[in-house]
């Protein structure tokens, strides 16, 4: 890697020292001006800073300490330190627009489009002109970063943020226990079902009792359905295919999916608990020994090779590459789109001061403090020029990204998370072997087709789209748990099945969703 983080740091501290005194305002240049008086001229923005349920940002932790005095501005969260649910403050927000925040952050694009489309957000085109360069470098480096903050009507509502890996959520399986039971890497579907099935009767953890649950995972109910289906090339959801828009579950291969989801959990392979177990299935299942297989990311998956290392000895976790599936393809479906960044609401009384405050986050100083906190506190430069986390970071219970949140880092107020930002939380080389395998194959990423694929609907399109989903959604959803949980007959309902998909107007899903494509296609 690159031994550029120093000088980054050091140009960064100059530039910023004026970025600094511009967000300030009028600077007093009399040489014996108080620190009182400048700090009155430090401009204050409010922030509605929840990005998800897991975080509610404190702008008095040390990180986020650090952002605002380089920055020269106070941020205020306007959300309660007792909110628990994002989507409830959101709408709590949304129900008062006259108060709405300075800064508005949430990690769906397209809410931030519909609120910037309604007139809650400005568009930022001009001010970003004018006064964001960080932000321009950014889009002309990241031309998919323009494209995901730009909505249909042409506007900007938002700075998109993204990651520069790939992918790093992919399919984990225990090597020790293939190993154990003298197996195959599985290569296909079928040899995935058939190692899965020796870790459910083979008793692989060794302790002579038929415990093990093979397939495992963190999500559930139709996240954890989505995430099944991905094996079998289909979801529970619109894709795009050879530019054309799809709705899976009409397709032949969710029929095949699903009947493979229901044989896979009827025979135990399945964990019989995956849709009440909750997110801590994961350290539960491999805790005690029994978890087998999990789409989930790389290094904190893997990362249980050491920190289960004393109790289960020998325990190893390592990357699949995507198993061959019935059609002969293999592909990752889960990639690392842009998600929502940070948006200025048209209550803001200064949007040049917001501005600014959103370009420094993309800057060198604010993309290597919100990555990786504070030099020599936080992390450390290493012999070959790359940032080490510190123990202060490393040693949080949940791992390095709660340490990150809870020392101010990934606060969400727009950023690019580096490559080297991804490695330096890795402590396995197997984690990190699994990351460069799948770097290394592009040809596994089609174009496109992934699960977190986001269409670009103008206003009335998204209202209408709502009214459609919300009922769609929520049925497909029950019906398809239902079937795996063994209730009812797939087969012998599946056209009662789509009929009631088409009279709840999927055909009109599909057709604004192809317009959506189109339009952004054709721009792109």
């Amino acid at each position: 890697m690159k031994k550029v983080y120093r000088k980054i740091l050091s140009l960064a501290l100059v530039t910023f020292l004026l970025f600094g005194m511009t967000a300030c305002g009028e600077a007093d240049t009399t040489p014996d001006a108080s620190e009182t008086s400048k700090e009155e001229t430090v401009p204050e923005l409010t922030v509605h800073g929840m990005w998800d349920s897991s975080q509610i940002l404190d702008f008095s932790t040390p990180v986020l300490q650090e952002i605002q005095k380089q920055a020269g501005v106070k941020l205020v969260n306007t959300v309660p330190t007792s909110a628990t649910d994002v989507d409830q403050t959101w709408t709590l927000m949304m129900s008062t627009p006259d108060q709405m925040p300075d800064i508005i952050i949430n990690s769906q694009i397209s809410k931030m489009e519909k609120l910037g489309m309604d007139g809650g957000l400005i568009s930022l085109e001009s001010l970003i002109e004018e006064h964001a360069p960080n932000i321009q470098k950014i889009f002309e480096e990241h031309p998919e970063l323009l494209a995901a903050s730009t909505a249909a009507d042409g506007h900007i509502y938002h700075v998109a943020s993204m990651k520069e890996l790939k992918t790093s959520t992919t399919w984990v399986i225990r090597q020790d226990w293939i190993d154990n039971l003298g197996l195959e890497t599985p290569e296909t579907i079928d040899d995935l079902y058939n190692v899965l099935y020796a870790f459910k009767y083979e008793d692989p953890n060794g302790n002579g009792e038929q415990d093990e649950q093979p397939f495992i995972s963190r999500l559930s109910g139709k996240d954890f359905t989505n995430t099944f289906l991905s094996l079998f090339d289909s979801s529970l959801q619109l894709m795009v295919r050879d530019g054309v828009v799809m709705y899976d579950p009409l397709g032949e291969d969710f029929k095949y999916g699903m009947e493979q989801a229901i044989k896979w959990y009827d025979e135990g392979i399945i964990d019989q608990e995956i849709f009440t177990r909750g997110k801590e299935s994961r350290n539960v299942m491999y805790g005690e020994n029994k978890g087998g297989f999990i789409c989930d990311w790389i290094p904190s998956t893997v990362q249980y090779n050491d920190s289960l290392a004393d109790t289960i000895p020998g325990f190893k976790n390592v990357a699949l590459a995507p198993p061959i599936d019935q059609n002969g393809n293999q592909k990752v479906k889960w990639l690392t789109a842009p998600y929502a960044g940070p948006g200025i609401s048209s209550n803001c009384e200064d949007p040049v001061a917001a501005i600014k405050f959103i370009d420094f986050m993309y800057s060198d100083a604010g993309r290597m403090l919100d990555g990786f906190g504070i030099e020599g506190d936080t992390y450390t430069i290493d012999a070959d020029g790359n940032p080490q986390f510190t123990d202060k970071v490393k040693g949080y219970e949940g791992g390095i990204g709660a340490g990150r949140k809870a020392l101010g880092m990934m606060a969400r107020l727009g950023c690019i998370d580096s490559i080297e930002m991804e490695y330096a939380g890795i402590f396995n080389t197997l984690a990190q072997e699994g990351i460069e395998m799948h770097m290394a194959n592009p040809q596994w990423y089609p174009q496109d087709e992934y699960l977190n694929f986001q269409f670009k609907y103008t206003a009335e399109e998204s209202q209408e789209i709502a009214i459609i989903q919300s009922g769609l959604d929520a049925y497909v959803a029950e019906k398809t748990t239902s079937w795996i949980l063994g209730n009812g007959d797939f087969n012998a309902e599946y056209e009662d099945f789509v009929n009631e998909i088409k009279q709840r107007d999927v055909d009109r899903l599909i057709d604004i969703s192809q317009a959506a494509y189109d339009r952004v296609a054709k721009s792109n």
